[in-house]
């Protein structure tokens, strides 16, 4: 079994949350899957944990994360 991804998210908890107003549901995971990795910063979050806590698959998890640490 493979080690936790460790990350660092650099918007804020309250920036994050921002993004979410006002969008459809499927649009607000995004945000929630980074709160979440702020959340678990120093420790890191599997990917099935973290996708069973957003509600998506954790391939989308993956692909969601691979985007975030590659263009921001």
């Amino acid at each position: 079994m493979s080690k936790p991804k460790l990350s660092s998210v650099k918007e804020s908890s309250k920036e994050l949350k921002k993004l979410q107003t006002g969008k459809p549901a499927q649009i607000i995971k995004r945000p929630n899957m980074l709160i979440e990795l702020r959340k678990h910063g120093v420790e890191g979050i599997s990917k099935r944990k973290l996708a069973k806590i957003v509600g998506v698959d954790p391939n989308t998890i993956q692909a969601w994360r691979t985007l975030y640490f590659d263009k921001g």
